[in-house]
């Protein structure tokens, strides 16, 4: 963290050019800190729902003002470098793509997911006219998430080399992830997904073991073994909820 302000410090010092841009920087990141933690208020009426969403201009016009900017989108095909092919000459390869979007404008709507830390679902309007869209995740430290990506990236790499697994188009969708802080950050959303506890739970439905008391149940189990042998709690939730 030290190195990486040194050499922005030095950037700021020595390259003018590069002053306005850094700043530009600085201010969407600390914008988007806010985001990530910001929590709409809670309703004042017994029969008020929670809010499912809230508008990005009224709630941040800072953010919104900034927009168009040349700063680049960080969706993962901006930010993955590839590596020249074998008995290429490297000089000549380009690492990454020759055209890379950059923001626009933001949609106004952003989502409140109903998660425990409720994220938030925030949608760019690229320059390209295409939308991408990002999971601001706050009180979570995503630098794991991101070192588990680098990790996937070479997996990726070795896939490709491996004749049989370029035949078989085998490879593991990757996505971006940018830590904003110790305790929050962005993640590219990946379209046509669904997480396995939502697949989990449709099973179980299906199968007539989750109902409205499941949660109240699973939390009375918790509580009972809450202090005593995590085998025993483990047992009793797999014969209620078998894999």
């Amino acid at each position: 963290k030290r190195s990486t302000l040194q050499v922005l410090q030095k950037a700021i010092r020595e390259e003018s050019s590069h002053r306005e841009q850094i700043a530009t920087f600085q201010s969407m990141g600390d914008h988007l800190v806010k985001l990530c933690a910001f929590q709409p208020k809670a309703p004042t009426e017994p029969r008020q729902r929670q809010a499912k969403s809230f508008s990005l201009e009224k709630e941040f016009p800072g953010l919104c003002a900034m927009l168009p900017s040349q700063i680049m989108i960080p969706i993962q095909l901006s930010l993955t470098a590839a590596l020249p092919p074998k008995d290429s000459n490297p000089t000549d390869h380009i690492p990454f793509p020759a055209a890379t979007p950059s923001f626009y404008s933001f949609d106004d709507n952003v989502k409140l997911l109903q998660s425990l830390q409720k994220p938030k679902k925030l949608t760019v309007i690229g320059d390209d006219g295409l939308e991408y869209s990002f999971l601001c995740k706050p009180k979570d430290d995503l630098r794991k998430d991101l070192r588990m990506m680098e990790f996937c990236a070479v997996l990726n790499r070795l896939l490709s080399r491996d004749e049989q697994s370029r035949k078989r188009r085998l490879y593991l969708r990757t996505f971006s992830v940018i830590p904003l802080s110790e305790d929050c950050g962005i993640i590219e959303w990946v379209p046509n997904t669904t997480g396995l506890r939502h697949v989990m739970q449709n099973l179980y439905v299906r199968e007539g073991i989750f109902g409205r008391h499941t949660h109240n149940d699973i939390k009375e189990i918790y509580e009972r073994w809450k202090g005593r042998s995590p085998l025993g709690y483990g047992k009793e939730m797999l014969q209620k909820f078998p894999p």
